[in-house]
């Protein structure tokens, strides 16, 4: 049953509250304010998992995914494409633009990767496939597709933070940022994930919405 009000008690007083948010029905307590949980997902000893497609609804202004897997494989960099017509996924040739730097835990070096004309996006490089060790991706992704109701010219993109561990457990720290070709005027409506090579053996996803009511 839908919520009608909200009720605050205090000091011997109660006030009733109407409960609207852009013409939607708030029916749970998690409903109230603009972050709301749309999807989430996981499975595990998984094969033959070759990517994990999310949908971003178009009521959404702009999007916060938690995501967690392990590769079937060691050594596997973690990809991502997207979509704007919620179906196919551009891929190709100078499509993406992005950068990403991996810092060492146990050391001073760091890696810096980058491209100004890819196919997909790389977000990370390799992870191990150890349970044992937590081998594993894990990133928080933070999706801004176009704001169709500005006239500024933009671009669909998204940043990423997170952290790996690779084959032989070494732990590295991830940033970077990602855009698609802005000769796309379509807003990013979907968005694949897959290892380069092999499969996905784990993974655990919740996508969160900012929503514009």
């Amino acid at each position: 049953m839908a919520l009608s009000k909200i009720s605050l008690s205090g000091n011997g007083v109660e006030n009733a509250l109407p409960v609207t948010l852009g013409g939607t029905t708030v029916t749970s307590a998690s409903d109230i304010g603009n972050l709301r949980k749309i999807a989430t997902a996981s499975a595990t000893a998984q094969s033959g998992i070759g990517s994990i497609q999310i949908t971003l609804p178009e009521t959404y202004k702009s999007f916060l995914l938690e995501f967690s897997a392990k590769p079937e494989t060691d050594n596997a960099h973690l990809t991502c494409t997207v979509s704007t017509d919620g179906s196919s996924f551009h891929n190709s040739t100078n499509n993406y633009k992005y950068g990403y730097q991996h810092i060492y835990a146990n050391s001073t070096a760091h890696d810096v990767i980058y491209s100004n004309g890819a196919t997909s996006v790389e977000m990370s490089k390799d992870a191990g496939n150890n349970t044992d060790n937590a081998e594993s991706w894990n990133i928080i992704m933070r999706l801004r597709p176009i704001d169709t109701e500005s006239s500024v010219k933009q671009s669909n993109n998204w940043t990423w933070e997170g952290c790996r561990f690779d084959g032989s457990n070494n732990f590295r720290e991830i940033r970077g940022s990602a855009s698609l070709e802005a000769t796309y005027v379509l807003k990013m409506n979907k968005i694949s994930i897959a290892p380069n090579t092999g499969n996905f053996e784990d993974y655990f996803y919740t996508l969160w919405g900012y929503y514009d009511g």
